[in-house]
């Protein structure tokens, strides 16, 4: 009769055994993160989408929880964008925030290209209201993180802007419209052409609220920045221009 072994090394050997099969599946999961990355690189989407899953599947049962899966969750949801499969890819963006908040909590900084994502397929999707509420969130995260008038905050801000100009709330939007602008004029500097796109769009807002002296002092710094640098859209502010100071002269 085969003599037993001690508890003690029974023991042993079955944490030696899950020790390995939790390294073969964690293996698993970078193998199959690192080919579907490259795969979406290469334009392979359903190859990309199939090992994307395979990661986040091995991910799921190894139980890692981690900026990696959210990552991959993240990269698997550009997938199912490439795919035209939207319903799936804010999935995958749901398992990413889920993971994110248990990892950090709600002011974790790993939220915020997870609320990008899914304020821009919410936006693609038409549902505004939902967009914008995950524009603000992003933009609340990066003003806590960032240093003020960081270039970082553009892309949310543009998100903002977007949603509530998309349910026709542009009005609303100045403060991030003034907001932006200082931000290019600092980091791009005042004559680029992505200045006057802000002086411009603020000054229609200041239209609307019929305060003609101010958008006029707009579509100045406008005109004069597409002159030397955008002479296409030069006509549309001397318009723009024209219009006000009729109001100006009623």
């Amino acid at each position: 009769m085969p003599k037993l072994l001690p508890p003690q090394i029974v023991l042993s050997l079955l944490s030696v055994c899950l020790l390995l099969a939790s390294c073969s599946q964690t293996n698993a999961f970078d193998d199959s993160l690192r080919r579907g990355r490259l795969a979406l690189q290469e334009g392979r989407v359903v190859d990309a989408v199939s090992l994307l899953q395979e990661s986040t599947n091995a991910a799921s049962s190894t139980g890692i929880k981690d900026q990696r899966v959210i990552n991959a969750y993240l990269d698997l949801s550009n997938a199912y964008v490439a795919n035209h499969e939207d319903g799936k890819a804010l999935e995958a963006l749901n398992s990413a925030h889920r993971i994110a908040l248990e990892f950090g909590g709600k002011n974790n900084e790993l939220l915020i290209p997870i609320y990008k994502q899914i304020a821009k397929l919410h936006y693609r999707k038409k549902e505004f209201v939902e967009s914008g509420d995950a524009a603000r969130e992003a933009l609340r995260l990066e003003r806590s993180c960032c240093e003020p008038q960081s270039e970082k905050l553009l892309d949310s801000l543009n998100l903002c802007i977007a949603s509530a100009c998309a349910l026709d709330r542009c009005a609303d939007t100045q403060p991030w419209l003034e907001e932006q602008l200082e931000i290019r004029k600092l980091r791009l500097g005042a004559q680029h052409p992505h200045v006057a796109v802000s002086l411009c769009l603020i000054g229609e807002i200041l239209e609307k609220k019929r305060r003609w002296k101010e958008a006029e002092a707009k579509y100045l710094e406008a005109l004069a920045i597409r002159r030397k640098a955008e002479p296409a859209l030069v006509a549309q502010t001397e318009k723009n221009l024209l219009r006000v100071r009729e109001k100006i002269k009623d």
